[in-house]
């Protein structure tokens, strides 16, 4: 054990960490939380070496100064002082085994909990940072497909990578979920501790030099959901299959929906109103040829009646509707002034349905006005359609 502490300590030395105390030689209980060789594997196990081979035997725990620059305890490696064969160099390793047959112990791997008292005095806290600085060349980007199965494209970067298993190539079950946000404090709807945000990507943390900065990325038939209760599935998006290409934008004032990118929009909603194939200006934009699978019901404000002799409205609005003839009109001039004004006119056409074989035609439009003449009796009920042009 002598020789083992000389070269921990020269370790230690190198990395400039004083006050080196190992586990098995505090009292109990210790100045820094250490307490005795119950908090180490011991320093003749090696149980551990069947989940990591290659371990080194005898590691127990220590403690540092409280008063370091970089806090109490620190763990480092650099790659330089490994020049075998070995390419895995890692600077920190938390096992934790659950394999009590007869206690269904919960295990936790590290738990890591700070405390900001109600009189503290503080400038900013993190309960975890964890940063790499690349001075090489930049990383490759990664998509949904580019580490399956655990794969590490060559010279990826990442900060953080969640996966289940060992790499040892034996599967795994499945794990009830990767990241859990979740509240842990004694609070009620309303009250403290909760957190003001679950997942925050800083303004600047993505490359948006060309248009757009990815800050998800999921594979086909994945999805995002909303739950109504415990195991009641509420809401969903999803993306269906691993075919096609599309992006819903949301613009400025305006929602876009895109199919097979590069093409113009088939969808879009603005202040102004809905567009297929076109921008709106008007409450309803298709450009192009558009089918009806069911009648349609007009709607919209009635348009004004007037002419040379007075008509009641009976039922309808811009686009169709019924007229009756008063008492003391027979033949006449009716006009029709619409809310909506269109690009160019009004087209429009009638019926006598107390009289199909009496005359009722447009004689006159302009972008917000018809003028239907009316060859009729007095109490007819004619019948028109409109579209804007």
């Amino acid at each position: 054990m002598g020789s083992r502490r000389v070269v921990c300590l020269g370790l230690f030395a190198l990395l400039g960490l004083t006050s080196i105390v190992y586990a098995q030689e505090l009292p109990s209980p210790s100045y820094n939380s250490v307490t005795s060789k119950r908090a180490s594997v011991g320093s003749t196990s090696t149980w551990w070496n069947k989940y990591l081979p290659g371990s080194a035997d005898g590691v127990v725990s220590a403690v540092t100064n409280p008063t370091a620059r970089w806090g109490s305890f620190l763990t480092a490696t650099r790659s330089s002082e490994n020049m075998g064969s070995q390419d895995n160099i890692i600077s920190d390793t938390c096992l934790g085994v659950a394999d009590n047959t007869k206690i269904p112990h919960r295990v936790w791997c590290r738990y890591s909990e700070g405390v900001i008292p109600a009189n503290g005095l503080y400038a900013s806290y993190m309960g975890e940072e964890n940063s790499v600085k690349n001075l090489a060349a930049d990383a490759p980007a990664l998509d949904p497909f580019s580490s399956v199965s655990g794969s590490n494209p060559s010279r990826m970067i990442v900060n953080l990578r969640l996966d289940n298993g060992l790499g040892d190539g034996v599967v795994s079950n499945k794990s009830s979920a990767y990241i859990n946000l979740t509240n842990n404090s004694k609070a009620t709807a309303g009250d403290g501790g909760y957190a003001k945000a679950g997942i925050v990507v800083s303004a600047d943390a993505l490359d948006t030099s060309t248009g757009t900065g990815t800050a998800l990325a999921m594979g086909p038939n994945h999805a995002i959901d909303w739950y109504n209760s415990a195991s009641t599935l509420g809401w969903r998006i999803r993306r269906s299959g691993n075919a096609g290409t599309g992006q819903i934008i949301l613009g400025n004032n305006r929602f876009d929906l895109q199919l097979n990118e590069g093409r113009s929009q088939p969808l879009r909603a603005t202040s102004r109103g809905v567009g297929i194939n076109a921008d709106p200006a008007y409450a309803l934009d298709i450009a192009g040829a558009a089918r009806y699978s069911y009648s349609m019901i007009a709607g919209g404000s009635s348009p004004k009646i007037s002419g040379t002799c007075a008509a009641t409205f009976v039922a309808g609005g811009n686009s169709a509707g019924k007229l009756n003839l008063n008492s003391t009109c027979s033949s006449t001039l009716i006009v029709l002034s619409f809310t909506q004004a269109t690009p160019n006119g009004y087209f429009c056409d009638g019926t006598n349905e107390s009289n199909v074989n009496a005359l009722v035609k447009e004689s006159a439009d302009d972008t917000t006005s018809a003028t239907l003449t009316v060859n009729g009796a007095a109490n007819d009920k004619i019948l028109y359609k409109c579209v804007g042009y």
